[in-house]
């Protein structure tokens, strides 16, 4: 009787155990694949500009991951800051096969941090307003268009960084100060 007890027991126990490596797998399934990247700082190095001014985005990921090394790709979208459907800009879309693997992180050995830089052009013909910067990790296989095309980590929408398009203001040369009677 107390080896039946003991084998369930060790049944259950097993039982549970897979189920919480199921759930792991499921939550992120880059486990499997031994790869893990985190994107680890993200900022832009100006919040307000002008059309054909440059916004700079400074962005430090790491890998996570059980590899000794790897590599991965950056994707950067910009949204109008109300509408996450409408996307600006999409570095995958928009730019050419050149641009986009100056945003692929090559051979990073496992617990290695690097710095990616990246400057944006804003559009003469983009609408003044508010906008939303957006960051993605993928496997390279995105940018190769490989089988196992895979989002590691993103920016979520309150993580994202805002930036405001002016046009340019033409200062008068006379100052203004209010009076202090």
């Amino acid at each position: 009787m107390l080896s039946k007890n003991l084998l369930l027991i060790s049944l259950i126990v097993a039982i549970l155990s897979l189920t919480v490596i199921l759930i792991e797998v499921i939550k992120r399934p880059s486990i499997l694949w031994r790869w893990d990247w985190e994107i680890l700082f993200f900022e832009l190095t100006n919040g307000i500009v002008n059309h054909g001014d440059t916004v700079g985005m400074d962005i430090i990921i790491q890998n996570k991951g059980r590899r000794l090394r790897g590599t991965v790709y950056i994707v950067i979208k910009i949204y109008p800051l109300y509408d996450k459907e409408t996307v600006i800009f999409n570095s995958h879309k928009n730019l050419s096969k050149a641009e986009k693997l100056k945003l692929k992180a090559l051979d990073l050995m496992r617990g290695e941090k690097r710095r990616i830089h990246y400057d944006w052009i804003v559009p003469k013909d983009l609408k003044e307003g508010e906008y939303k910067v957006i960051v993605e990790l993928w496997s390279p296989h995105l940018l190769h268009n490989g089988p196992k095309k895979y989002r590691f980590h993103y920016t979520k929408w309150k993580e994202g960084k805002d930036f405001h398009v002016f046009k340019k203001v033409i200062r008068s040369k006379k100052s203004f100060s209010p009076s202090t009677k």
